[in-house]
């Protein structure tokens, strides 16, 4: 499906990893690996998707941020926060428009995945919506459940401390 890709970490330690798995799947010639902090070491016209995963909401902010070439409509980005979703989508919502969210569930963990594109409009979203996700919302997949009461549990819990 996918023609050529870059891999990219901060870090040394990851990136030889990844080259294990690279040449142990046979995608050598459609795979390159790059040391980079975000998206700095990237030009805009090497890329037209962009995957963003495993770190928090937050960090994924300051990358579109201090990328200004992601501000055009033909770069789609598909981003999984680990934390800080709610910021995230919070972020997005200043030029951004999330075109599709979906949940994945693995390893017995629940993930939220955010699909983006520019488009230099503001959006509006109620707080439930940040925090679930609008498109979630609409769509009830199966997993969104699980979402919900995850949720919930997480806004509900009392720290040990306080009750001391």
């Amino acid at each position: 499906i996918i023609h050529k890709a870059i891999a990219a970490d901060l870090r040394v330690g990851p990136l030889e990893n990844a080259k294990e798995a690279v040449v142990s799947y046979g995608c050598s010639d459609n795979i390159e690996l790059r040391l980079s902090d975000g998206l700095d070491n990237f030009s805009e016209n090497e890329v037209e998707e962009i995957a963003v995963a495993g770190m928090g909401g937050l960090l994924i902010s300051s990358f579109i941020e201090r990328t200004q070439w992601l501000k055009n409509e033909e770069i789609h980005l598909i981003l999984q926060p680990m934390t800080a979703i709610k910021e995230l989508r919070e972020y997005l919502s200043h030029g951004y428009k999330i075109t599709d969210e979906t949940l994945v569930f693995d390893a017995d963990k629940l993930y939220q995945v955010i699909c983006a594109e520019y488009d230099g409009m503001e959006h509006t979203y109620t707080d439930i919506e940040l925090e679930l996700g609008k498109i979630n919302i609409e769509k009830r997949e199966e997993l969104f459940s699980m979402l919900v009461e995850n949720t919930v549990k997480k806004r509900t819990e009392i720290p040990f401390s306080f009750l001391f």
